[in-house]
């Protein structure tokens, strides 16, 4: 798979869309998890930008994450 650069993330109750773009902003992700595989998700990938949809549950996973 080509280097993830950024990570875009649409949430909800039970699952999460995952859409990632390499660095000529080619999409090579697009992944839909539950909410109990994030972390091991993540935790295979170098560091990588995310950016998560501004919405109340947006708020809410940011505070556990914290």
């Amino acid at each position: 798979m080509n280097q993830i650069i950024r990570i875009g993330m649409d949430t909800s109750k039970h699952f999460f869309q995952l859409h990632g773009v390499d660095t000529a902003e080619r999409p090579v992700l697009r992944r839909k998890l539950r909410r109990k595989e994030m972390a091991g998700f993540f935790a295979k990938l170098p560091p990588t930008e995310i950016g998560m949809e501004a919405c109340g549950a947006a708020q809410l996973l940011g505070a556990r994450a914290a």
